[in-house]
């Protein structure tokens, strides 16, 4: 009788955490970013009001001084992620690969759609992104200088006598040419190469997305 009661509370109490695990999925912070993400309709940028929260979608332009480069395979882009796995021991015979970090960078980069351009300036963005390159490193095939550098700016270090050499890495970017969908705050400014004179009601302006919320590669 007792084992009954006991097996009945384990279950109720598994499913008690199944239930609040569930809650906390779809009501966290980033749950409900992403549904607000979703469910806003993108405008154009010739459209967009000042000082209002808006999504465009359009195509990544990187000119000049703007984008950043991929940390292992150094492709210009827009923002890229890495995740990082090394093995962990199941058992004597047995391991599976487990997440050490991942790693998100963004930079200044132009959205551009039908009507017109915007510059848009990531920072602390959410990223929704897929990989596309997957590269590992190990005793028997040398870490890259850039695996190198990425492991070690996130304090990971390679240590024979432990055993950890082994790493796999998974990277992903948003290129250029590439569409992608952003939510953020819109702000109009006088353009930096609008001529002198005029009035300022006679400048030129740019359209200039801050405090983005989410960046994704699924624009529809």
């Amino acid at each position: 009788m007792k084992e009954g009661i006991v097996t009945e509370y384990i279950v109720l109490l598994v499913s008690a955490v199944a239930v609040a695990a569930g809650a906390w999925h779809l009501w966290s912070p980033g749950a409900r970013k992403q549904r607000d993400f979703r469910k806003a309709k993108p405008v154009l940028i010739r459209d967009t009001a000042d000082g209002v929260l808006v999504k465009l979608v359009g195509r990544i332009v990187i000119d000049g001084d703007l984008g950043t480069l991929a940390p292992l395979t150094q492709r210009p882009c827009a923002a890229h992620t890495v995740e990082v796995k090394s093995p962990a021991a199941v058992s004597q015979t047995r391991h599976s690969w487990v997440t050490v970090f991942v790693a998100d960078g963004t930079a200044e980069f132009e959205l551009e759609d039908s009507s017109g351009r915007a510059l848009i300036r990531p920072q602390g963005t959410r990223l929704e992104m897929s990989t596309d390159t997957s590269l590992s490193s190990s005793e028997s095939e040398p870490a890259t200088p850039e695996m190198e550098s990425l492991l070690a700016a996130h304090g990971v270090e390679m240590d024979i006598y432990s055993g950890i050499v082994s790493f796999r890495y998974r990277e992903g970017i948003l290129a250029a040419g590439q569409h992608v969908a952003l939510l953020g705050v819109a702000k109009w400014e006088v353009a930096p190469t609008a001529g002198e004179g005029g009035g300022y009601r006679g400048q030129a302006k740019r359209l200039v997305i801050t405090d983005v919320q989410m960046l994704s590669d699924h624009p529809g």
